[in-house]
C-alpha cells in the first residue's frame, strides 16, 4: 500500500512517504512459467552431437529473448484503456445533483455539519491576510476527508507547513487511493483544490474551485465500487489560489515513490464558460500529447454541446518530471477570467449548469478511460436494483441509452421528468434482455399518450 509519514512535529519538506507496490498479475505469472518451462524442456533435450547441441543453445537464447520481450513489453500491455461503452456507462452513473451539491456545500449556499458542528462554508481562502489563518479553511479540508471517508476510502488528511516564518498555519491535503489490481505502479493523480480566493470579504469560490473540486469527489465516489487495472488519486489541495504551491509536497513525495508512470488530471474553473470554450492545457504539450489526445477522444466520443475548444502550454502546480509522466490541466480558456470569478459573486447561481456537468462528463470519461476499468466489476449485484440501470446521456433532448447492468432484472418501467421534476412521459420496458437498449423520447410519449 502507499504509505503516508504523518508525523506532523516534522518540518521537512519529506512530510508526505509514499510507496507504491508490486503485483505480479495471474497473466503475467503464466505467461512466465510457461516460458520457463519451455526453456526448461528445451534444456533436457538429448544432445547427441554438436550440431543439436549449438541448435539447443540457439533455442535457449531465442527463449531467453521473447520472455526479456515479454518482461519489458509488459507493463504497456497491462496499461490498457477501457472500451468505450464502459466509458459511457461510466459517465451515466454521474449524479449532477450530487456534484451541485458539493458546490453548495462548499460555497455557503448550504450549511454543513462537520464533526458535529454546523458551519457555512463562505469563505475557503486559506489566509484572511498576510500571518492570519482562515478557519473555514481546514473545515472545508475536513468536509473533503469525510466525504472520501463516506465513499468506502481510508483517506489521509496531512497538515504541511505554510512558510518557515508563519509555523502556525498549515495547508492540507487530503487524498484517497483506489489502487490498481493489475499496473499499481502505473498512477493517476486526479485532483483539484479545496480553498479559494477573493477580491473582497468573502471568497465563496464555486467556481474556482468548488467545481473542479466536486467532479473529482463525484469520480472518487463512483470508483469506489469499480476496480480498476492503473492506480488512482483523488487529491485535494490547499493553497492553490494564492502562492500555488499547495501541491508541491504531495508532487515532491509521489516522484520519490516508486511508479512506471504518472499521469495528471487537474480540473480548475470548469463551471463558467463566460463565451469561451474549454481547453487541455499541460506544461509539455509534447510529453502530454497522449493524455491530451485522450481527452479530445473522449470529448467527441461522449459528443456533448460542451466541446474540447483548444491546447495551450500552461502551468500546472500538479505537473512530474520524468519522459513517461504526463499531466493535463483542464479548464476553462483564459485570460481573461471567467465573469465572478475571485469576487463574493464566484456563487452556485452563477454557474451555467450544463458546462460544469458536461465539463465533469469529459473529466471522469477520460479518468474511466485511461484507468483500465475492469469490466466485471461493473456488474456486481446490488441489494437496490434501482442503482443498477444507468441512463446516458442525462439530461437529454431526444436520444436515451439504458443500461442494464445485472443479470436477473425484475420489471423495467422508464419514467422520464421534466427539470421541474414532473413526469412527462412514461414506458413499460418490461425485462431487458441486453445490456443496452436505446430509446427516442418520441416513443417513450408515444407510448404515454
Amino acid at each position: 500500500m502507499f504509505k503516508l509519514n504523518t508525523n506532523l512535529t516534522k518540518r521537512s519538506k519529506s512530510v508526505f512517504i509514499l510507496a507504491l507496490p508490486f503485483k505480479f498479475s495471474a497473466k503475467f505469472v503464466v505467461l512466465f512459467l510457461g516460458l520457463l518451462g519451455a526453456m526448461t524442456l528445451a534444456i533436457q533435450q538429448p544432445m547427441f552431437n554438436v550440431k543439436k547441441l549449438r541448435f539447443t543453445m540457439e533455442r535457449i537464447k531465442l527463449l531467453n529473448l521473447l520472455a526479456i520481450i515479454v518482461i519489458v513489453a509488459f507493463p504497456f500491455w497491462a496499461n490498457s484503456k477501457s472500451s468505450d461503452s464502459t466509458v459511457k456507462k461510466i459517465v451515466a452513473r454521474i449524479d449532477t445533483t450530487n456534484i451541485d451539491n458539493i458546490i453548495k456545500d462548499l460555497s455557503g449556499e448550504n450549511p454543513v455539519v462537520v464533526e458535529g458542528k454546523e458551519y457555512v462554508i463562505n469563505n475557503r481562502s486559506n489566509l484572511y491576510m498576510l500571518g492570519k489563518m482562515n478557519p473555514l479553511n481546514p473545515i472545508a479540508a475536513k468536509y473533503v476527508y469525510y466525504k472520501f471517508l463516506e465513499y468506502g476510502y481510508s483517506p489521509n488528511y496531512v497538515e504541511v507547513p505554510y512558510h518557515p516564518s508563519y509555523p502556525d498555519i498549515k495547508l492540507e491535503t487530503i487524498y484517497a487511493i483506489k489502487l490498481g489490481r493489475v499496473s499499481p505502479k502505473n498512477v493517476i493523480v486526479f485532483a483539484a483544490s479545496h480553498d479559494s480566493y477573493s477580491i473582497d470579504s468573502i471568497a465563496p469560490g464555486a467556481n474556482e474551485n468548488a467545481s473542479g473540486l466536486s467532479v473529482v469527489l463525484e469520480a472518487a465516489r463512483i470508483f469506489s465500487k469499480l476496480e480498476t487495472e492503473n492506480t488512482i488519486i483523488f487529491v485535494s489541495f490547499d493553497d492553490m489560489n494564492n502562492t500555488g504551491s499547495g501541491a508541491s509536497h504531495f508532487v515532491d513525495s509521489l516522484e520519490n515513490a516508486e511508479t512506471d508512470q504518472i499521469r495528471s488530471i487537474y480540473p480548475d474553473i470548469i463551471g463558467n464558460s463566460g463565451g469561451e470554450g474549454t481547453i487541455v492545457g499541460s506544461s509539455d504539450t509534447v510529453k502530454s500529447k497522449n493524455l491530451i489526445d485522450d481527452f479530445i477522444y473522449i470529448s467527441n466520443l461522449l459528443d456533448l454541446n460542451t466541446i474540447i475548444a483548444g491546447i495551450t502550454k500552461s502551468s500546472s502546480s500538479v505537473s512530474f518530471p520524468g519522459n513517461n509522466n504526463e499531466d493535463v490541466y483542464f479548464h476553462r480558456k483564459s485570460p481573461p477570467f471567467p465573469p465572478f470569478v475571485k469576487t463574493k459573486d464566484d456563487t452556485f447561481g452563477n454557474l451555467e449548469l450544463e458546462y460544469l456537468h458536461n465539463n465533469g462528463r469529459i473529466a471522469i470519461g477520460t479518468l474511466a478511460y485511461i484507468a483500465g476499468v475492469i469490466d466485471s466489476t461493473l456488474t456486481l449485484q446490488s441489494s437496490n436494483p434501482e442503482e443498477e440501470i444507468y441512463l446516458y446521456p442525462n439530461p437529454t433532448e431526444s436520444k436515451l441509452t439504458v443500461y442494464n447492468l445485472w443479470s436477473n432484472s425484475s420489471e423495467v418501467k422508464i419514467n422520464i421528468y421534466n427539470t421541474l421534476g414532473e413526469r412527462v412521459g412514461s414506458l413499460e420496458v418490461g425485462h431487458l434482455q441486453s445490456q443496452t437498449i436505446e430509446f427516442t423520447l418520441g416513443a417513450i410519449f408515444a407510448a404515454s399518450s
